[in-house]
C-alpha cells in the first residue's frame, strides 16, 4: 500500500506535524547560525587607511581630555602631539605634488593635533597653498572653517596651527572672526605658564594659532602668536636620514613648545621619502636623540604623508609615559 490511514485522531495528527516542523526549522537556524555571523578576523587594510583607533577610544568621552582621563592635568606644554607638515596640500582633494594623502579633516579624525598651514594672498583672497598655488589651493575660510567643524565636533580636543604666513595677518585675522573661530582661540602670554589640557577644554579654548612671520603684530589679536616667542624647532630641511639634527634651528631652546621637523625633502617630499622617514626605527631613533640633547621630549612631531609609516604607534606610546 502506497497509503495507509493514520491511527493518530486528526488533532494530534495536526499538533505532532506542527511540533516536528517547528523543531526541524529551530535545529536549522540554530546550526545555520554560526555560517550567518561576520568573522572576528580583521581584515587587512593598505597603508592609506586609517591607524588602529585605539588612541581615538575614549575621545567621545565628556571627562578625557585629548583621549584620556589622565592626560587632564598634564600642561599643554608637557603634552605631545602628531602634526602634520603641509596639511592643506593633500592627494584626496586632488593638489597636485601633495605632501599628505589625508584631507585636513582626515587628518584631524585620524589623530593629528597640528596642522603646518601656508598662507597666501592672490588676487585679493586668502588661500592656504604651498609656494605654487597653481598646484593646488584651498580658500583660508573654508580651511578654517574644517578646523572649526571638527573642535565643534570634538568638544575635547585641542588643535595648533602653525602657520607659515605669508598673507596679511589683519586679514588673516578677519578670517578667524567672520568663522568665530576666534572665540576657541587661547591666548598665551611668554611669562606665564602654559594651562592644562582640561583648563583649556573647561574654558573652550582649545585652539593654538602660531604664526611664523607676522604673530603678535595684531595688537587686538594677542591669540595670533609669534611661533618662535613661544617655540623652537630643528632645521627642517634633511635630504637624507642621515641629515635628521637636534640642533636648534628657529627660536630658543628654553621656549616651552619644541616642534620636531621629521620630513625628507629631496628636492620634494614624497611619498617614497616618508617611508623612509616615518619608520619607527626612524621615529624612535631622531626622537630619542633630541630627548638625550636637549633633556625633553618634543610637544609636536611633524610629517609628511602622516599616514604612511609609525608616526602615530609612535606618539601614542611616547604619551604613556607623560601622566603625572
Amino acid at each position: 500500500m502506497l497509503f495507509q490511514k493514520s491511527s493518530f485522531p486528526r488533532s494530534e495528527f495536526l499538533f505532532f506535524f506542527i511540533f516536528t516542523f517547528t523543531f526541524s526549522f529551530a535545529l536549522t537556524f540554530v546550526f545555520a547560525l554560526p555560517a550567518c555571523q561576520p568573522t572576528t578576523t580583521p581584515e587587512p587594510h593598505d597603508a592609506q587607511e586609517a591607524p588602529t583607533p585605539d588612541h581615538l577610544a575614549d575621545s567621545s568621552s565628556n571627562k578625557t581630555c585629548s583621549g584620556s582621563l589622565s592626560f587632564c592635568n598634564l600642561r599643554f606644554d608637557q603634552m605631545i602631539f602628531p602634526m602634520a607638515h603641509n596639511a592643506m596640500s593633500n592627494a584626496e582633494e586632488k593638489w597636485e605634488l601633495p605632501l599628505q594623502n589625508w584631507s585636513m579633516t582626515r587628518q584631524m579624525q585620524n589623530g593629528v593635533r597640528g596642522l603646518m598651514l601656508d598662507t597666501y594672498e592672490k588676487d585679493g583672497k586668502l588661500v592656504l597653498c604651498h609656494g605654487f598655488c597653481e598646484l593646488g589651493q584651498k580658500s583660508l575660510k573654508d580651511g578654517l572653517l574644517e578646523i572649526k567643524r571638527f573642535l565643534d565636533d570634538n568638544p575635547r580636543e585641542i588643535i595648533t596651527l602653525e602657520f607659515q604666513d605669508d598673507a596679511p595677518p589683519d586679514k588673516t585675522v578677519q578670517v578667524f572672526r567672520e568663522i568665530g573661530l576666534d572665540a576657541l582661540a587661547h591666548t598665551q602670554s611668554k611669562q606665564a605658564a602654559w594651562p592644562t589640557l582640561l583648563s583649556m577644554i573647561q574654558n573652550n579654548k582649545r585652539l593654538v594659532v602660531l604664526a611664523d612671520t607676522h604673530g603678535g603684530k595684531v595688537s587686538d589679536a594677542p591669540w595670533y602668536h609669534k611661533t618662535w616667542e613661544l617655540a623652537w624647532d630643528n632645521p627642517y630641511a634633511a635630504k637624507k636620514i642621515e641629515d635628521f639634527s637636534c640642533s636648534v634651528g628657529r627660536g630658543q631652546a628654553a621656549n616651552p613648545l619644541f616642534i620636531l621637523n621629521h620630513f625628507l625633502t629631496a628636492p620634494l617630499g614624497l611619498p617614497e621619502l616618508a617611508k623612509q622617514a616615518n619608520t619607527q626605527a626612524s621615529l624612535n631613533d631622531h626622537i630619542q636623540r633630541c630627548q638625550k640633547e636637549h633633556n625633553r621630549l618634543p610637544n609636536f612631531v611633524a610629517v609628511d604623508f602622516v599616514d604612511i609609516g609609525a608616526v602615530f604607534d609612535i606618539v601614542f606610546a611616547l604619551r604613556t609615559t607623560l601622566a603625572p
